[in-house]
């Protein structure tokens, strides 16, 4: 019986379902790139956007 319990422990640590470091890698370094591209594109409007209340506020 204990035998068998060991064997199940050792048999549930060694198998491969969960994610690996590489995974969460590619998943990382995909957010950033989003993230790289919204600012990229957006980024001068909302500079502008800023820029035109800070005038319109006499900062």
């Amino acid at each position: 019986m204990r035998g068998e319990l060991i064997a199940k422990i050792t048999c549930s640590m060694s198998r491969d379902d969960g994610a690996t470091g590489v995974e969460y890698a590619i998943l990382a370094a995909s957010i950033a790139a989003v993230i790289v591209a919204i600012v990229g594109l957006l980024g001068l409007e909302v500079l502008e956007l800023f820029t035109s209340l800070a005038a319109a506020l006499g900062v």
